[in-house]
């Protein structure tokens, strides 16, 4: 399901509206609780991606992916998520990701009044350098040109602190 964010700073009220204020005071309790894990952010013109591991009531920790679609502008028109836990989504994980993103990202206020810079560092010369290869590699395979009816499609990298240099392919479903 995909949420409806406007553009202001009534965050709580309109996850209350959304997922509903018990789904919300739990995901809310989470969050403070510090049961949040931000994995990886991804940002391009028209969507952040956020990886999210929640620790629920029972073990392992919940997989939470958060789809923020943006608006030209760069503010948040919508939300989309999913979770590993029984519910599936709309649940108090990914509110409580959500809740620990926006923190992070200074939307709302944290406990301790905001982050330093060292939240969001910038990559090492090392990452920008391989990006920079990857962009000027050429394909593996050829693909045939794309229709007029075709989806649009995307490739997204995932980088992960502390694994080698190697390149894994995923596919997801595209959300329409």
């Amino acid at each position: 399901m995909s949420s409806t964010l406007s553009e202001s700073t009534g965050y709580l009220a309109e996850l209350d509206s959304e997922y509903g204020p018990v789904t919300v005071q739990r995901g809310l309790a989470y969050a403070a609780e510090g049961r949040v894990s931000l994995l990886s952010v991804e940002r391009d013109a028209l969507e952040i991606h956020v990886e999210a591991s929640v620790q629920g009531s029972v073990q392992p920790p919940y997989q939470v992916d958060l789809w923020l679609s943006l608006t030209p502008t760069g503010a948040i028109r919508g939300v989309d998520n999913d979770c590993t836990c029984p519910v599936g989504m709309d649940c108090k994980h990914a509110v409580a990701a959500l809740w620990v993103y926006y923190q992070q990202a200074g939307l709302v206020p944290t406990e301790e009044g905001g982050l330093s810079a060292e939240a969001f560092p910038e990559p090492s010369t090392a990452a920008l350098e391989w990006l920079d290869e990857l962009e000027d590699t050429p394909p593996v395979i050829d693909l045939p040109a794309p229709s007029k009816k075709a989806l649009p499609q995307r490739v997204v990298y995932l980088l992960r602190r502390g694994q080698a240099m190697r390149l894994v392919c995923h596919a997801w479903k595209g959300r329409g």
